[in-house]
């Protein structure tokens, strides 16, 4: 689940990386929720700072960020 997420994430986009999904920022989000709910180690934080990416896209007017951000996001600062 953690390097499903890493491949729909845009902060992890490689350009020219074999295997890279397009960004999704939901897909990335329920992919990470799905590992820290498996104990992933590292999907907390890595949720945590895919939170901090989403809140910068909403302030500069993206709905899909605005949506996102209505989700629960556990362990991480609201």
């Amino acid at each position: 689940a953690l390097a499903l997420a890493r491949l729909y994430d845009p902060r992890e986009l490689t350009p020219g990386r074999a295997g890279q999904l397009a960004p999704d920022l939901g897909s990335a989000y329920h992919a990470y929720r799905q590992a820290q709910e498996l104990g992933s180690a590292d999907a907390e934080s890595e949720l945590c700072e895919l939170r901090g990416y989403v809140e910068e896209l909403a302030v500069q007017g993206d709905s899909s960020a605005q949506f996102l951000l209505r989700r629960p996001w556990p362990g991480c600062a609201a």
